[in-house]
């Protein structure tokens, strides 16, 4: 994946984690996320389609893209940890 294709995926996954795209609207056309990126055709495509199999968007034909019904931060590729303040003794292990 080139490094356009991999800004664009980040900006667009980002906007719809944090709810700028809501559940089933669909997004603007793939030539105007070309001029708003700035980049080709075939990189908002590219980018779509990863966002695609990654569950955050669907895609119909001669509709565009949609975002999915649910957007889990899970399927956002999103680090996940824990914080405890239990502490365990490991002296006799």
């Amino acid at each position: 994946m080139s490094h356009e294709t991999k800004v664009l995926t980040n900006s667009l996954r980002l906007a719809l984690v944090s709810g700028k795209y809501r559940a089933e609207e669909y997004l603007p056309p793939v030539r105007n996320l070309c001029t708003q990126f700035g980049v080709s055709f075939e990189t908002v495509r590219r980018g779509l389609k990863t966002l695609e199999q990654e569950g955050l968007l669907t895609s119909e034909a001669r509709q565009g893209f949609r975002v999915a019904s649910k957007i889990s931060l899970a399927s956002s590729h999103s680090p996940v940890a824990y914080v405890t303040n239990h502490l365990i003794d490991l002296s006799n292990a």
